[in-house]
């Protein structure tokens, strides 16, 4: 089993966890550890089993976070958006529960051994490719995870996957069902198509002030002014601390005496090195070919004592992008040649000239080294101490930083307004800050933050300076904007107008040159067009293959629609061309089986997750999503 979920570490199955993951790490602050501490009423209940405020909470600024990372600055947090984003994250707890629950049921278990095994394959707590345990405890610190927390949530995750893996590796497709696949996937079409671009109706439109008022009028939500903060802030900076130590010459002596080969001269290693060069996209008899030509380099390097001409000598020193490469080094002997070695650059061997070993310098040539590390040392001793300091003032001086600041010796420092949306620079360029700073904690309540961890030695309190909320702008400033939509929307009406009238002349028989004239318009041609034809707009090929074609001897086949760009589209398929079962090649044929059986298994998959979901007793608590003072209790999932 262990084994089992190691080979899933290769696959999509690990893009998708170790993704997820991922984001977690990048955007989960220390705020929730302190928050979760607190009381966790039921926002909702599955079959029984409770979900706490606090686990909304963290799943909603997950999203949340997630989006402002990924849009930035253009991202604007309307407060409708917020709720959506409440609920989804509501109803992805509520699934996750679901689903759990049921491979639970099922028998599904995830044991220890699998869940060490896969947490220390994870790059993420591995330092130079092996799995370190401060590294481990240092992120699902940062993370704000106590260990139980994050093994709960892995094997919930790890649970689920091996369940849905289950179902979906055994799905298979039938020979004819492939067939049937590659025909329809393969075939190509000959098309004639025309476009309506919209900017042409548009120069056609006239749009009057009282219609702009209206809009306005009945969208003045839309046009508000951005909500902007300033914030008062306490950081406590490992750098900063770090210029106050003081280091004695006692305090050097002694700790170069007892860390000198931490300041020795690295060691390194001579190598001969033979590179068999793999072209990109090389088919299999190509590297075949060149794997047999660096094995043969390998007999060569280890019966002649002169390097061939074309190969040179150099030295290598330990480094992160050779971990590998001195892992073989340091088991051979002067004289051995290493195994072939694929590499991007293609297949590698080395053979070991001669090894420098790592030597102690005297204190003069790295006294500067020393010193800064013992600076180093005493300034994250006093941060670690400080930090505890500072997350305990902060929560027992929650309206003022004034405490906080004189306690750690530091000064509170403003920042300017900043929207939502942060700002490209300072304080306020980070989501983590912007987040706690439209927190209700922070805007609602006035109260302190909690400790913010920004990384790199750098831990923040915050609390409202000023605020100054949304405002509906004047009309005059959304004025342009306003004309431009109803002049689309105008000009589109026309658009499908003319269109539909085009069609109907086309099925008729008649050839709508008089309207195609009148309107500048021509066909363009498009033959033997296969499903991802480059150079066509995508929503057109799809029209396309959606289409049946046009039967001459009947009435022809004509068909529109509506271009995400804003302009209509008309299409006219002449010809169908089935592909030829019978060229398709053995690669072709296991990459179908291999598509339609995981799209059936799939399938299957998300049948179980939905009879989980319609059996399943679900009761939200009214109001508790945007506010968690009341659980008054409905069945509304």
């Amino acid at each position: 089993m262990l084994q089992h979920f190691r080979n899933y570490l290769v696959g999509w199955f690990s893009k998708i966890l170790i993704g997820l993951i991922s984001i977690a790490f990048a955007l989960f602050g220390i705020e929730y550890y302190l928050v979760s501490n607190r009381t966790n009423p039921s926002i909702a209940t599955v079959n029984g089993e409770k979900i706490g405020t606090s686990d909304l909470t963290a799943a909603y600024n997950r999203q949340r976070n997630q989006l402002l990372n990924q849009y930035g600055t253009s991202l604007r947090l309307t407060t409708e958006l917020q709720e959506q984003l409440r609920q989804k994250a509501l109803n992805d707890l509520i699934l996750r529960t679901v689903m759990y629950q049921g491979v639970s049921k099922a028998g599904f278990v995830v044991s220890p051994l699998t869940l060490q095994g896969v947490i220390e394959s994870m790059p993420a707590f591995q330092v130079d490719g092996q799995f370190s345990p401060e590294r481990f405890q240092h992120v699902i610190y940062n993370l704000s995870y106590s260990e139980n927390s994050f093994y709960q949530d892995m094997i919930r995750s790890l649970a689920i996957s091996q369940f849905s893996e289950g179902v979906i590796q055994t799905a298979f497709a039938l020979p004819n069902e492939i067939d049937q696949a590659y025909e329809i996937a393969e075939q190509k079409r000959d098309f004639k198509y025309l476009i309506l671009p919209v900017k042409d109706f548009e120069t056609e439109v006239s749009i009057k002030d009282d219609a702009i008022k209206s809009y306005y009028d009945a969208h003045k939500k839309e046009y508000q002014s951005e909500a902007q903060v300033s914030v008062d802030y306490v950081e406590l900076d490992l750098e900063s601390l770090k210029t106050k130590q003081k280091v004695t010459d006692a305090e050097i002596q002694d700790y170069y005496q007892n860390n000198q080969m931490a300041f020795a001269s690295p060691m390194r290693w001579q190598v001969a090195k033979g590179v068999v060069p793999i072209a990109t996209g090389a088919k299999e008899a190509d590297i075949q070919s060149a794997k047999a030509r660096a094995d043969l380099l390998v007999s060569q390097f280890g019966q002649e004592k002169d390097l061939p001409s074309d190969v040179k000598s150099e030295w290598i020193s330990p480094a992160k992008d050779n971990v590998d490469v001195v892992k073989v080094l340091t088991t051979m002997k002067v004289g051995q040649v290493s195994p072939v070695q694929q590499k991007p650059e293609g297949f590698v061997v080395y053979k070991l000239l001669a090894v420098q070993e790592a030597k102690p310098q005297p204190l003069s040539a790295v006294r500067t080294q020393v010193n800064d590390a013992i600076l180093k040392q005493k300034a994250e001793h006093e941060y670690t101490a400080l930090s505890d300091q500072l997350a305990e003032l902060a929560f027992t001086h929650p309206d003022s930083l004034t405490p906080i600041a004189e306690a750690l010796g530091v000064s509170v420092k403003s920042t300017g307004l900043f929207s939502r949306r942060g700002n490209q620079e300072g304080l306020e360029a980070s989501p983590k800050i912007v987040s706690a700073a439209f927190s209700d904690e922070v805007l609602q309540q006035g109260s302190n933050s909690s400790p913010i961890d920004l990384g790199n030695g750098r831990l923040v309190v915050l609390r409202m300076k000023t605020s100054q909320p949304a405002e509906v702008l004047a009309l005059d400033k959304v004025k342009d904007k306003i004309l431009a939509i109803l002049k689309r929307q105008e000009a589109q009406v026309a658009m499908e107008k003319v269109t539909a009238t085009v069609v109907e002349k086309l099925r008729s028989g008649n050839d709508a040159q008089d309207l195609l004239g009148a309107h500048h318009l021509s066909w363009k041609q498009q033959n033997n067009a296969g499903r991802q034809e480059k150079g066509i707009n995508q929503e057109i090929l799809q029209l396309a293959f959606r289409q049946r074609a046009s039967d001459q001897k009947k009435t022809a086949s004509y068909d529109s629609t509506a271009l995400s760009d804003g302009d209509f589209a008309i299409v006219s398929v002449e010809k169908v061309i089935p592909a030829q079962v019978k060229s398709m090649t053995p690669e072709q044929r296991e990459s179908f089986r291999n598509s339609l059986a995981l799209n059936y298994g799939s399938q299957d998959f998300n049948i179980y997750v939905k009879d989980l979901k319609d059996k399943a007793k679900v009761k939200k608590s009214k109001g508790q999503v945007q506010n968690t003072s009341a659980p008054d209790m409905s069945d509304d999932y």
